[in-house]
């Protein structure tokens, strides 16, 4: 269509006349073909979301399970509130919950390798450092 139109002489007139309904009905199909596409991605990614967020839930309850793991995730509230980097810009923690109520704290961490593949990682901070 566009090809048609750039071939017409530039002095006929009544040719692109002719040619601006079909060309504005290409254009509107397109938009449409688009919008579908742009639905259709956007239901896509909604669900790839809910199913992480169920998989990171899933697997914190297992984490949770474990034997003595929320007593060592419990303790690390206990340095959050006094660690200045955790605090908010009143001094008040960046953590603040009712006792005996867990707080987790997640931060992604980014691995680069000197080739093309970059990792992300999602970190929990309650944990203790590895000794």
């Amino acid at each position: 269509m566009l090809h048609e139109i750039a071939a017409t002489p530039k002095d006929s007139l009544s040719s692109f006349e002719t040619a601006i309904p079909n060309l504005l009905r290409t254009v509107r199909v397109e938009l449409d073909h688009l919008q579908l596409y742009k639905k259709a991605e956007w239901h896509r990614q909604q669900q790839a979301i809910a199913s992480s967020q169920s998989k990171l839930k899933g697997w914190l309850a297992r984490l949770l399970c474990c034997k003595g793991i929320e007593d060592i995730m419990d303790t690390a509230n206990i340095r959050v509130h006094s660690d200045p980097s955790f605090l908010k810009m009143n001094s008040t923690p960046f953590v603040n919950g009712p006792p005996g109520k867990g707080r987790y704290i997640f931060a992604l961490s980014e691995a680069k390798q000197s080739i093309a593949v970059t990792g992300i990682y999602m970190v929990c901070l309650n944990l203790p450092p590895h000794s």
